[in-house]
């Protein structure tokens, strides 16, 4: 015979299946990146720094425990980002990450020079973020996709 304990647990067990087994989770919305700046660290590595504005289309929140997006610039890798985190995602709202990304050295005087080329030629970079946020939600572990791409184009 099942003990209260038992019985209560499976239930929960069982409501927690149901309710991601009805539920899909859709990636968070990159909205804008705001408050840029740039840094190094004793290590040679440049950093660029800002806060990522998103959204959450689910209709849950969740807690944000990793981050990890690589950053590429008209198909080139230029850097990444990686952190550990403790955030909560609200349910269907806006919210705002602080992002560190990665550069080599060496890369980022490449980036920059691909960038004064477009710019004064007019043509627009093409920007795609891919990686994944692991988040808990109900206490389950996910991993959600991220995979953003955008064109920038600088005006004269």
């Amino acid at each position: 015979m099942m003990t209260k304990v038992k019985l209560t647990s499976l239930f929960s067990f069982l409501a927690l299946v149901l309710f991601f087994s009805s539920c899909k989770v859709h990636q968070p919305e990159l909205k804008s990146v705001r408050n840029v700046s740039m840094g190094t660290k004793n290590d040679g590595k440049v950093f660029v720094y800002g806060d990522a504005e998103l959204y959450n289309p689910n209709k849950f929140s969740m807690e944000i425990r990793e981050i990890h997006v690589d950053v590429f610039v008209n198909g080139d890798s230029v850097g990444s980002v990686d952190q550990m985190l403790e955030q909560t995602m609200p349910a269907q709202g806006d919210f705002s990450l602080p992002l560190e990304v990665a550069f080599p050295p060496g890369q980022i005087f490449s980036s920059m020079l691909t960038g004064i080329f477009g710019a004064a030629t007019g043509k627009p970079f093409e920007i795609k973020y891919r990686g994944y946020i692991r988040t808990k939600a109900a206490g389950v572990p996910l991993k959600v996709p991220i995979i953003s791409k955008s064109k920038i184009k600088f005006t004269k």
